[in-house]
C-alpha cells in the first residue's frame, strides 16, 4: 500500500547547511494505515456543521513521531503525481493529529516518547476535492469529485523565513479514499 515518493524541492533542502531545524519534521513513509472511514452522525455531535464529507483516518507508527521541545507539526494533503497547483489539496486543511483522541500536546509529546512503540495515530479532515460551485437564489451546490490520484498525508511545519518543511508522506491508494467518500461525483448542497 505505500508507494515511493519522489520528494520535491523544500526548505529542508535549500536550509540543510544553515539549520537543523528540518530533521525535526517527521516522516510517514513508515507508517501503516489501519483504518479510513467516514465520521458517523454520532461522532459529529457537538461540532459546527460541514456540508462536506469528514474523513477520519488512523495509522500506526513504530517510532515517536513528535519533539515536544519544538512546534508540533500539523498534517497537510496532497495528490501524490500530480504537479503545480493541481498537487495542492487546499481544502482539506492543514490538520492536527490525535492520540488516543485528543490533539497531541507537548505534555503527551512526552508521554508518547516513553511508551513502548508502535503507537496508534488518528487524522479527521473534510474531503473537499469539488469540481464547482454553483450559487442560485439563497444556497449553492458543489460537484465532489473522486481523487483522479493517491493521497500523500504529510507532516507540514511552518520554517519562516522560508517556506514550510515537508516530511516524507504516507501514501494512501486512491481507490481506498474514493471508495469510502463515494460514490462519487455527486452533488452537495452548501449554503
Amino acid at each position: 500500500m505505500l508507494g515511493t515518493f519522489t520528494p520535491r524541492l523544500s526548505a529542508c533542502i535549500l536550509s540543510v547547511g544553515l539549520t537543523t531545524g528540518c530533521a525535526s519534521v517527521p516522516s510517514l513513509d513508515h507508517a501503516e494505515l489501519t483504518e479510513i472511514s467516514l465520521l458517523s452522525s454520532y461522532d459529529l455531535v457537538g461540532r459546527a456543521k460541514s456540508y462536506w464529507p469528514m474523513v477520519r483516518l488512523t495509522f500506526l507508527s513504530d517510532r515517536p513521531l513528535f519533539d515536544p521541545d519544538t512546534t508540533l507539526p500539523r498534517v497537510q494533503f496532497e495528490i501524490c503525481d500530480a504537479s503545480g497547483e493541481e498537487r495542492h489539496l487546499h481544502g482539506f486543511g492543514l490538520v492536527e493529529v490525535a492520540w488516543q483522541g485528543r490533539p497531541v500536546t507537548p505534555a503527551a509529546a512526552r508521554t508518547i516518547q516513553s511508551l513502548e512503540q508502535p503507537q496508534e495515530y488518528e487524522i479527521e479532515f473534510n474531503y473537499v476535492y469539488w469540481e464547482q460551485y454553483e450559487k442560485s437564489g439563497g444556497s449553492g451546490s458543489a460537484t465532489l469529485l473522486p481523487l483522479p490520484g493517491d493521497l500523500c498525508v504529510a507532516f507540514w511545519k511552518a520554517s519562516k523565513p522560508l517556506p514550510p518543511s515537508i516530511g516524507r508522506p504516507l501514501r494512501i491508494n486512491r481507490e481506498i479514499v474514493n471508495e469510502v467518500v463515494g460514490p462519487l461525483p455527486r452533488q452537495v448542497s452548501l449554503p
